[in-house]
């Protein structure tokens, strides 16, 4: 049994010179992060434990890492742990 083709393009193609044309700057573009307050606070909030195992290669630190997230309620992020080679990591998001 064959199947009956349809009429008309059967692909969508994508002209991605024509997309990174019209595409807004690095410098113009920014995140718009949503606002928590106290009567909604952020969905996500809590505390987070993270593990970074280890890595096969050999030539790499050998151990895990750990680390830390914790969301608040108005959706601020912050981040704390250690790599396997004992390197202290951090990072915060407002």
């Amino acid at each position: 049994m064959q199947r009956k083709r349809r009429p008309g393009p059967t692909r969508c193609r994508a002209d991605t010179k024509a997309f990174w044309d019209r595409a807004v700057p690095a410098d113009r573009f920014q995140l718009v992060r949503p606002s928590y307050k106290e009567s909604k606070p952020a969905p996500q909030a809590g505390s987070y434990t993270l593990a970074f195992p280890h890595p096969a290669d050999p030539s790499l630190p050998q151990g895990d890492g750990w680390g830390r997230v914790i969301v608040d309620t108005g959706g601020n992020v912050f981040f704390s742990g250690q790599l396997a080679d004992g390197t202290a990591i951090a990072q915060t998001a407002k």
